[in-house]
Order: C-alpha cells, then structure tokens, then sequence
C-alpha cells in the first residue's frame, strides 16, 4: 500500500459509507480534509472535522502503518501538536504529541472500496510504456491540461540546471548562453563535447572575431580538434589551419582531441564538423548573441535567425578535405526549433526569474505555444492513443509526463491518472 495512495483517498474522500468511529470508538465526520501540504510538516493543514461530537479545526497526518509515526519522530516534534486526525492504513500504534496526549486515529482498511484497490494496483504493475493506456477508452479531454502542466515543469527543470551554469560563470549571461546553446547544437550525441569546447573558448574572445568568419570557423574547427595540416590542394581547410595556428598561440589555447566528438550512425548533415560551421555563421550574424536573440520580436524571427547559411564551403563539404558533393548547409527547421526549445527559450525564461521580469517569462512560455509540436519517439508513442500536441510546449509536456510521471509509475500526481480513477470508479461515495 503506498503512502500516495491514502494521500489521494482521504483528499478525494473516496471512502465508503458508514459510521466511521476511531480507534478510540468516536465517531468521526469530515467537513473538510484540509489542504494538501507538499512541504515539512503534516500531511493535510486547516482540516475541519468533528469527532465525538467535538468540532475541530487541525492538520491530519497519514500513514501506511501507525508506528510510522514513531519512526519519523513525530512525537518529538511540536509541528506535529495541531495535527487533530491521525489517518493509518493499519492502526498498530496509539500516536502521542509531544505532551503525551493520544491523537484519534482512523483506520481506513475497511472503508476503502476493493474497486479503487485493483484500478490503483493495476496502474501500479501495468508493464505498458503509458500505464494508463488501457483505462482511457474513449476519454482524451484532460490530456491538454496535463500536458500544458507537464511542459512548464520540464521548462522550470531545465531552467534549473542552466542557473548553475549561470552562477559557474558568475552572472556573465554571454558566457552561459554561449556553454547552453553549444550543448544544445550538439543534440544528445555530442552534447558533451560541444560544452566541453564552449568552455575551452570564451564567448569573448569569438566577440573579437564576429567579423572574420575565417577567424571564427579556425577557433571552432581548430579547438574542436577538427584541423590538421591539410594537402595543398584543400585550400580553404589550409586557410583555416594556419588562421587557427596563429590564433592558438595568440589566445593561448588548448585543441581538444578529436576522439571525443561521434560521427557513427549519424547523417552527415548532423556532422559536428557541420554544426560548427553553422554555429560560426550564427556568431558573425552579430554579437552579444544572448542578447540579440533574446530580443527578436517573435519565433518566427528567431526561428530565421537559428538557420544561417555557412560559408561556400561548408555548402559544399561535410567534413574538412572530403571529398565535397554536400548540398545545402543551412539547419533544417526541425533542428533549428531543437535549438530554440532547448537553448534560447528555457534562456529567456531564466533571464526573466532573474530579472524580476513575470512579463518575459510569459513571453518565453508564449513562444513555446507558438512553435510546432517536436517529433520523437515519445510523442509518437502519445500519438498511438491518439493524443496530440497541439505545440512545443506540450510535446515538451510528453517527454515530461512520461520520463518523470508515467516511467516512475506517478499515476497519482498526474491529472490523466486522477481522472480515471475518479470517473472509473463510480461506485465510490464521495462522502460530504
């Protein structure tokens, strides 16, 4: 039995109907359970319930088993004075506060319906990838709200993570942004190396260079460990060695090895050695580049701005002194708004939290409606049951919903999984 569960019981007040009497024979009537309190302290606050004919205004605590209570220490904690309802699946102890008064105690195993047991443990065991799947029939209605929900919170975590780069770099806004859009450009196969090398080469010192685009794709290509000597014939890859040559022993820098950076199984329009082209043509675009992106208009513009066309030879070469025969060169849309959902937009939102700025906060959020939906292996899966997102923030939700709710089996805390068992289950008495 877990803890969740009696959470969602006593919250919905899913019980069946009867006298309810505590383990001390009182009977007990609930008014209200109390608002659900995710911080320290009981588990339910401002609970209003009568027992024994007695009205009381209390936080109520629950547990799997009664000694729990013990085991967490309760008894010793005078947070835990105004609880006014212990709530046990087993009632084996008699809980006391601190001043060692007996707190009424109600067992819930006989008043919680088999139903709900068996759609829970059903959830609980289902080997599905979408544990749910077999309990939605034909209902879709709430996945939005979930999805929007989800989306925002896999924004917030990212948001995290960056703010730790953004401290690492001592508020140098240029700085990070640099480290989170490099990562980003490496997608998850070289999303190691590529932060790796936005940390061997400041953002400022490509700022000397925005320029030069032979300068800037030398410092990239060359730190990457990308630049050999080349045959004479290549005579851009030459330009670009002896530019970097010269620009390593200026700036005193140090190539990484080429072996940490993947090729196998990719296409070559992926090719690192590409993206570090493109990442030079978006650095001669104009700099600070966190704060021209972050100030475009709308998506449309950065979306523009996230897909610029390399110089002539990387039009035409997917790696320094191939054979050529490469067309295009620009990003692909798809790989352009991987950038901006990954990078630039969790960025803005940062900036905003920062700032003190709720407007540019609701401004990335907006952008993020505004984009179209990812395509992956996860919202495929979602669209197999015909759930459909509408924008990137909620394909952003499917990847949230089902790495952190549906993989960690959170059917509880997840709006899809509240429904269900709240519509499925209509032989429960909801009691007043």
């Amino acid at each position: 039995m877990q803890e969740s569960l009696l959470h969602f019981v006593w919250k919905n007040r899913l019980l069946l109907p009867g006298e309810w009497l505590t383990q001390q024979g009182e009977r007990v009537e609930v008014y209200h359970p109390g608002y659900h309190n995710h911080d320290g302290g009981p588990d339910f606050t401002e609970a209003m319930i009568k027992i024994g004919g007695q009205r009381w205004m209390g936080s109520v605590e629950i547990h799997w088993k009664a000694r729990e209570w013990y085991q967490h220490n309760h008894h010793t904690d005078p947070h835990y004075n105004n609880v006014v309802l212990h709530v046990v699946w087993q009632g084996d102890e008699v809980a006391l506060r601190t001043d060692g008064t007996s707190i009424p105690q109600l067992a819930l195993e006989p008043w919680v319906p088999m139903s709900l047991l068996e759609q829970h443990q059903g959830l609980m065991q289902s080997s599905l990838a979408l544990p749910c799947a077999a309990l939605l029939g034909n209902e879709r209605w709430y996945f939005p709200d979930m999805l929007d929900r989800t989306g925002v919170e896999r924004l917030e975590h990212r948001v995290i993570q960056m703010e730790k780069q953004l401290q690492a770099c001592k508020g140098d806004w240029e700085e990070a942004f640099w480290r989170w859009l490099a990562g980003a450009m490496g997608l998850k196969v070289n999303r190691e190396p590529m932060e790796a090398l936005a940390s061997s080469l400041s953002v400022h010192v490509l700022h000397k260079y925005q320029q030069n685009p032979k300068a800037l794709e030398a410092l990239l290509l060359g730190q990457a460990g990308f630049l050999e000597p080349p045959p004479k014939s290549t005579a851009w890859p030459a330009e670009l060695y002896h530019e970097y040559q010269y620009l390593r022993a200026k700036h005193q820098l140090r190539p990484m090895p080429p072996s940490q950076w993947r090729f196998l199984r990719m296409r070559p329009a992926g090719f690192p050695t590409r993206r570090l082209a493109q990442m030079a043509a978006l650095l001669h675009q104009g700099m600070p580049l966190f704060e021209r992106l972050r100030t475009l208009p709308d998506p449309t513009a950065l979306m523009n701005q996230l897909m610029p066309m390399p110089s002539t030879y990387w039009q035409q070469h997917y790696r320094p002194c191939d054979g050529g025969g490469a067309k295009g060169g620009r990003p692909s849309k798809e790989t352009a708004a991987v950038w901006a959902i990954n990078a630039v937009i969790p960025a803005m939102f940062l900036f905003g939290k920062w700032q003190h700025l709720p407007s540019e906060q609701e401004r990335a959020i907006g952008w993020l409606e505004k984009l179209a939906p990812e395509q992956n292996q996860i919202v495929h899966l979602f669209e197999g049951l015909q759930v459909s997102a509408q924008n990137a923030l909620q394909s952003q939700g499917m990847v949230e919903l089902f790495k952190q709710y549906c993989t960690e089996k959170r059917c509880l805390d997840c709006i899809v999984g509240n429904r269900l068992l709240l519509t499925k289950l209509t032989d429960h008495a909801k009691t007043g």
